[in-house]
């Protein structure tokens, strides 16, 4: 009997360490209390958990999570605009909550919330309320006002990126006035919410989008990365989160 539940404990033991994977060479080990916390921890981390990395053969121009069949409009919207597709469904996300009515008190419309006179320049004659026509518009605009900072950038691909979301939030002229993302913590505040919702949301291999900041290898708290850290040669896993 004795022996039977030796057997039993060691085969529990041996299970949980290896559902964990990320206990490094020389670090304690982790309690079965533990175990559970970073099973909760990973089932909670959205479409970045581990369990949504695809493989890398995955393409860069294709979306994930973007509503009513709107994906490949997004996807050509982010063809026409320069932009990583991931970061042109964040942003769509992120003005409208995908919701082809929004409105806001300052007179924006739509789903990319264009003002009257900047859907008069990029809207074709469309209906600013219908997808259709307000997704392509979006990328034209975009593509605007990346072609307006795209010199302050030089070579820097990530760079142009933020310079593009910074002059949708704060216009082009105050990114060129400043010679970069302005100052200003609105816009601040809106480059790191497009990029990191582009991650998180709408990335299907949990990538990082061009413009976003690169893992450095020292993840702080409350920081992670994906796709998740290589392996090692021992075939340990850095833990991600």
């Amino acid at each position: 009997m004795e022996e039977e539940e030796f057997k039993s404990s060691s085969t529990l033991a041996i299970t949980a360490l290896a559902l964990v994977g990320v206990v490094a060479v020389g670090a304690p080990l982790v309690s079965v209390a533990g175990i559970a916390l970073v099973t909760d921890m990973q089932a909670a981390a959205g479409p970045c958990s581990p369990s949504a990395v695809v493989s890398d053969g995955e393409a860069e121009d294709t979306v994930i999570n973007v509503p009513n069949g709107w994906g490949p409009l997004v996807e050509e919207a982010a063809k026409t605009a320069g932009l990583p597709v991931s970061v042109v469904a964040a942003q769509l996300q992120q003005e409208s909550n995908w919701n082809p009515h929004a409105g806001s008190a300052a007179g924006a419309q739509g789903i990319a919330q264009f003002m009257p006179d900047t859907w008069a320049a990029y809207g074709q004659g469309g209906d600013v309320t219908d997808p259709e026509d307000a997704i392509p518009a979006y990328g034209r605009y975009m593509a605007a006002l990346r072609n307006e900072v795209k010199d302050l950038a030089g070579d820097d691909a990530d760079q142009l990126v933020r310079l593009t979301l910074a002059a949708y939030n704060a216009g082009p002229g105050a990114v060129q006035q400043h010679e970069g993302v302005p100052p200003f913590a609105e816009t601040q505040r809106y480059v790191e919410t497009i990029l990191d919702g582009g991650q998180v949301e709408f990335s299907p291999g949990c990538k990082a989008p061009t413009g976003a900041k690169a893992w450095d290898g020292d993840l702080g708290d409350g920081e992670w990365t994906a796709p998740l850290p290589p392996v090692r040669q021992d075939g340990v896993r850095h833990q991600h989160c």
